[in-house]
């Protein structure tokens, strides 16, 4: 400002020895004055103001918190603004979550910081990033506060599409939700979720691990890879997670991890016979995962309907389910599904295959079995134990063709042996099953690429 002040005066000065340099009568002399006087005070003006705005608009980004300090205690937010407020210290080991999202050309960049008192702070990237390096940030935020929340947008940090956002922004919403619930109970008929973007049409399920609608959404406002007219309703699956509202309990932690992993998680899949996700999203202290509808039955229900299988079908499913199995294999770390039961297992129009319920995926909920009623007969023993692999997928994919051969479910963590309950079942298939829900793991095939070469082999 003082630069600015400096050069406004210079001028003036100027202009007064330019007038004190005409002679002549008064009259002349005040003509002069105004010739070279009033551009001067124009100029001058606009000096001031420019300094002023300028001076104005540094003082101001002093006066935004940043990130001043970091080390491996934690780090410290405040100001550089003389007489500024004093700095506060967050300790690594209570960042909940950090989310930045991408600007634009006409909106900076953010930076949203989550702690485990319910606190919530914003900063524009340029800002908080100031006196620190971004790039040292987010390698300490990793190794001191390594459960903390991460999702990194920002072109200079992120890994993955532009999309990722959509799909791991859940945590800001949650945290910025009023500290009550507005709706109880069921979702009624009729209820517009997420600004009126979805429409439950009704209640199609539900269980310990949440609430299943079927509901519908404008297509022109999902990414179905597809050419949808624009006036047509498109049918989706709300999976509901209900969430406390008294966030920061371990409860509300667990709940939420659940739906944030499963979302990521399903965020990433690509592929034709697993259901797709299409949106997620956090509303009244609830969190929903927006999936594709598959029109079918599931194979639980096909059996109940029907009765057992016939051989060459199981063979074709489970087939079908084997490459869906190295498929999420592959994924490194694997993916592990640690849920594949009839119920599961989807038939569609068309005969395909289709995998749902990634909930228990990747977060194992498992060591005592009450959190498995109902599903114990498809876990092996080392999934019990609290260490799944592989070949947990491949015991219960071996459970599940004894199902379809013979309508019963598996006897929990022993060898199924189906030809012992059907006797069409013929020996060829009865040692394939027996060897994929084998006690031991090491007994069972090594992959499910292995398994589909046996069943092929028939």
């Amino acid at each position: 400002m003082v630069i600015f002040l400096i050069l406004a005066l210079g001028a003036l000065r100027a202009g007064s020895m330019l007038i004190s340099s005409v002679g002549g009568p008064l009259s002349d002399q005040i003509v002069s004055a105004m010739v070279f006087v009033h551009p001067l005070m124009v100029y001058s003006t606009v000096v001031v103001i420019v300094g002023f705005v300028v001076s104005w608009h540094r003082v101001s980004k002093q006066g935004e918190i940043k990130i001043l300090k970091l080390n491996y205690e934690g780090f410290m937010l405040g100001n550089k603004r003389v007489g500024g407020a004093t700095p506060i210290h967050i300790p690594w080991s209570s960042v909940e979550a950090v989310e930045i999202l991408e600007g634009s050309e006409t909106q900076e960049s953010m930076v949203y910081l989550a702690t485990r008192d319910l606190k919530t702070y914003k900063m524009t990237f340029k800002n908080a990033f100031a006196w620190v390096d971004p790039q040292t940030f987010f390698v300490e935020l990793k190794t001191y506060a390594p459960n903390a929340m991460r999702n990194f947008a920002h072109t200079d940090i992120a890994i993955g599409d532009s999309r990722s956002t959509r799909y791991t922004n859940l945590w800001l919403q949650y945290f910025s939700s009023p500290d009550t619930r507005a709706r109880r109970g069921a979702l009624p008929h009729g209820a517009e979720m997420n600004n009126g973007r979805y429409r439950v049409l009704k209640r199609l399920g539900g269980g310990g691990q949440g609430t299943i609608y079927l509901a519908t959404a404008k297509a022109t406002d999902l990414e179905l890879g597809e050419p949808i007219l624009e006036d047509d309703d498109y049918l989706v699956v709300l999976k509901e997670f209900v969430l406390p509202v008294h966030r920061g309990s371990a409860l509300a932690e667990r709940q939420y991890e659940m739906l944030n992993e499963e979302s990521q998680m399903l965020g990433r899949i690509k592929h034709p016979n697993i259901v797709k996700l299409l949106d997620c999203f956090v509303e009244d202290h609830r969190g929903y995962i927006v999936l594709d509808y598959v029109d079918g039955d599931s194979l639980k229900t096909l059996v109940a309907q029907n009765g057992p299988l016939q051989e060459a079908l199981v063979r074709e499913v489970a087939i079908a389910v084997c490459d869906i199995l190295t498929y999420l294999h592959n994924f490194r770390p694997s993916i592990v599904h640690r849920d594949l039961t009839p119920d599961n297992l989807l038939c569609n129009p068309d005969g395909q295959i289709i995998l749902i319920d990634f909930t228990v995926a990747q977060q194992l909920q498992t060591t005592r079995t009450a959190t498995v009623v109902g599903k114990q007969c498809y876990i092996p023993p080392e999934q019990f134990r609290g260490f799944p692999s592989v070949q947990s997928d491949i015991y219960a994919l071996g459970c599940t063709m004894h199902f379809l051969l013979t309508g019963n479910e598996p006897e929990p963590m022993h060898e199924s042996h189906p030809k012992q309950l059907v006797s069409e079942v013929t020996e060829s298939m009865d040692a394939i099953v027996a060897r994929a829900t084998a006690f031991e793991q090491e007994d069972r095939y090594v992959s499910a690429a292995q398994f589909k070469e046996a069943l092929e082999a028939l």
